[in-house]
C-alpha cells in the first residue's frame, strides 16, 4: 500500500507520476475517488477495493506479471464493481500515459452514459498537479491534449459508447478495450453479429505487453457468445484468464438480524450453509431477494449465482427444475473415458474428446438415446 503524501505540495504529487505509472494500486489509492452507496454516500478512495474487485484486480496483476498484457473475462454478479474496476484500469493507462487510446463498449446508450460519468469523475478528482489537459470532452469521449499546444499534452483518449458503435474502435490502434455486460449484447444483435463485431474490434489491440482487453458481464438468458467465451477461457484456450465471483463475496449482500431473531434454515439452505459457509444474515438476504423475485429461486440464481453453473440457468427453457439440477450436481463425477468416433476405427480415446463415457455398455442391455437440440440460431435452418 502507498505511504503518506502531502496533497498541498504540488511538486511532491508530480514526483509521484513515475510510481503512479508503474503501480496501479498506488494510483488507485491516492488519486481515484468513487462515491459510496446509500444510505450515506460520500467520496472515498477506490483502493482498498471491494472484495469482488480485489479478486478481479489480483487476476489482472498476476497476468500482467506473467505475460505483460491483460486478457480477462469476468463473470460477475449484480453491483460488484466490475465495470468500475475495469474503467479504473483503462484510466490508469490513458489518464497519465502518452499516446494511449481506450474504448469501452456497452449494450445500450444509458449504460454508456453511466460508465462515462465514472470516467469523468476519475478525471475531475485527479490532483490538479497531474490532471491532464483536455482538447475535447464530448458526451462520451475525453481527449487528453492541450488545446493551445497539442504537442505538450498526453495525446491520449478514452471513449465509451454502445457495441453498435464498435466500428469506432476497428479503424484505429488501441491500447485497451473494455466490453461491459457482454451477455446483453445479443439483446440488440444476434450472436454472429456480436462475434464478428468483437472479433473485429480485438484486431485493433495488438497482443503485446502493455495492452489490455477486459470482458465483464453478469449472466443473461441471451448471452450465448459470452457463455462460450467463459467456457473457452476456463479451458485455457488462448490468452484469456477467467474469473468468477459468487454473490456471497460481496459484504453488502447481507441483511442484519433483528434483536432476538433466529434463522431456521430449510434443508436446501442447510446445504448452502455447509457448501459456502453462509451466515444467517446472508441467508436472510437471500430469502428477501427471492421474495422480490416473486419466489422464483431460479431468477435469484441467475442474478446472484453461487456457482458458475447457477449463473447460466435459463428460466423458462429447462425441462428439469433448476433446483433439482443443482441438488444432483453434488453427485457428479468425472467420465471414465474421453473419446471420439473416427471412421474405420470406431471409438478411440482422445484427450478432451467430445464423447464422454462413464461406464461401458452391457451386452444385451437396452438403452435410450437423447439429443439436445440447442437453441443457437435466431432462425430455423432450411432443410438441405
Amino acid at each position: 500500500m502507498p505511504g503518506k503524501i502531502d496533497y498541498n505540495d504540488y511538486n511532491a504529487v508530480v514526483k509521484r507520476i513515475p510510481q503512479y505509472r508503474s503501480t496501479y494500486r498506488t494510483f488507485a489509492a491516492e488519486q481515484l475517488r468513487i462515491p459510496t452507496k446509500p444510505p450515506a454516500p460520500r467520496m472515498v478512495p477506490l483502493c482498498p477495493f471491494l472484495p469482488p474487485q480485489e479478486m478481479f484486480i489480483r487476476s489482472v496483476e498476476a497476468q500482467r506479471r506473467e505475460v505483460g498484457f491483460i486478457r480477462q473475462i469476468w463473470l460477475k454478479q449484480r453491483q460488484q464493481g466490475g465495470s468500475t474496476a475495469a474503467l479504473s484500469i483503462l484510466f490508469h493507462m490513458a489518464g497519465i500515459n502518452p499516446y494511449t487510446h481506450t474504448f469501452t463498449a456497452t449494450h445500450d446508450i444509458e449504460t454508456s452514459e453511466i460508465l462515462f460519468r465514472t470516467v469523468r469523475l476519475f478525471y475531475e478528482t485527479l490532483h490538479p498537479a497531474i490532471r491532464p489537459h483536455t482538447r475535447r470532452s464530448t458526451v462520451r469521449q475525453l481527449v487528453f491534449e492541450d488545446e493551445q499546444n497539442p504537442e505538450s499534452g498526453l495525446r491520449s483518449s478514452m471513449a465509451v459508447d454502445t457495441a453498435k458503435k464498435i466500428n469506432m474502435a476497428i479503424g484505429r490502434r488501441l491500447s485497451a478495450l473494455h466490453f461491459s455486460e457482454v451477455a446483453r449484447y445479443e439483446m440488440v444483435s444476434n450472436r454472429e453479429q456480436v462475434k464478428y463485431a468483437i472479433g473485429a474490434a480485438l484486431g485493433a489491440v495488438p497482443l503485446s505487453p502493455g495492452t489490455c482487453v477486459i470482458m465483464e458481464s453478469t449472466a443473461f438468458v441471451t448471452g450465448a457468445f459470452f457463455k462460450d467465451a467463459c467456457e473457452r477461457a476456463k479451458r485455457g484456450e488462448g490468452a484469456w484468464r477467467f474469473v468468477f465471483v459468487p454473490w456471497f463475496i460481496s459484504p453488502e449482500y447481507r441483511v442484519p438480524l433483528l434483536p432476538g431473531e433466529r434463522i431456521n434454515p430449510t434443508k436446501d439452505e442447510r446445504r448452502l450453509i455447509k457448501l459456502f459457509n453462509l451466515t444467517p444474515s446472508q441467508i436472510k438476504f437471500r430469502r428477501f431477494k427471492i421474495a422480490e423475485f416473486h419466489g422464483d429461486e431460479a431468477l435469484f440464481m441467475q442474478d446472484f449465482a453461487a456457482t458458475e453453473s447457477e449463473a447460466w440457468i435459463v428460466t423458462g427453457h429447462s425441462v428439469f427444475p433448476p433446483m433439482d439440477r443443482r441438488k444432483l450436481e453434488a453427485h457428479l463425477r468425472n467420465p471414465a473415458r474421453y473419446c471420439e468416433i473416427l471412421p474405420g476405427k470406431g471409438i478411440v480415446d482422445v484427450e478432451d474428446g467430445p464423447l464422454w463415457i462413464w461406464s461401458q455398455p452391457e451386452p444385451d442391455g437396452e438403452y435410450d438415446i437423447a439429443v439436445d437440440v440447442a437453441m443457437d440460431s435466431d432462425e430455423d435452418e432450411e432443410p438441405g
